[in-house]
């Protein structure tokens, strides 16, 4: 995943607000401090396990979208997204032509790239093909989850953190034999990140605190 620092010196949305009980103090996590919007998705999604084929379709589709980009900046257009992808209901999102992609085009509160747009619509009309050929998208992409026993101890710093490991150039080809566009190594593996095929929170974080870490 991209990280994005937090400037402390200008309040954020809702910063503000109360923290809950037992959130972590602030400077704490390995990302997101400072926005709630951010610290809800580090402490409540990042690193935790996604099945599903609809779910890792829309997040297979969103790290695509990110490329470039920090997430945080496609964390807060998300609502949108859903909106404007029908919920990444495969089926629905495989039906889209044309007219569907002029009209993502035009809406402002996506980020309007064409080439993305018609890379998440042809991989919608993957995952259709994938099923009809009687394997699903949730058991691919778990099936490139790496050996516990090969995973280093946790990373103290996000320089240890790989960009692509052989995992994940492994789903990369994959998914492009099975039609699938955007889906680079390094983008495959800030998939396999926040879908909690491998769990790259920091040492220091709380999220780390008591878990072995090994993958679901």
């Amino acid at each position: 995943m991209t990280t994005e620092t937090i400037d402390a010196s200008t309040p954020a949305e809702g910063a503000g607000e109360p923290k809950p009980l037992g959130a972590p103090a602030p400077g704490a996590r390995c990302f997101g401090d400072g926005d709630p919007m951010y610290e809800a998705y580090h402490d409540t999604e990042w690193g935790l396990p996604v099945h599903g084929d609809g779910a890792l379709f829309e997040r297979i589709a969103l790290e695509g979208f990110q490329s470039g980009l920090a997430w945080i900046t496609v964390l807060r257009k998300r609502p949108a997204f859903r909106e404007v992808f029908a919920s990444f209901e495969p089926e629905a999102v495989a039906a889209f032509g044309e007219a569907d992609v002029a009209r993502l085009l035009e809406d402002a509160r996506i980020i309007r790239n064409r080439r993305k747009i018609e890379a998440t619509i042809d991989n919608a009309r993957a995952l259709v093909a994938l099923r009809d050929a009687g394997q699903t998208l949730d058991e691919l992409f778990w099936s490139f989850a790496p050996d516990p026993a090969s995973r280093p101890a946790r990373p103290a710093t996000w320089t240890d953190v790989p960009a692509t490991t052989p995992e994940s150039l492994a789903l990369s080809k994959a998914l492009k034999k099975a039609g699938f566009r955007f889906v680079g190594p390094t983008t495959m593996y800030a998939a396999m990140q926040a879908c909690g095929v491998v769990d790259d929170h920091l040492a220091t974080c709380p999220s780390a605190a008591g878990k072995t870490r090994i993958n679901s």
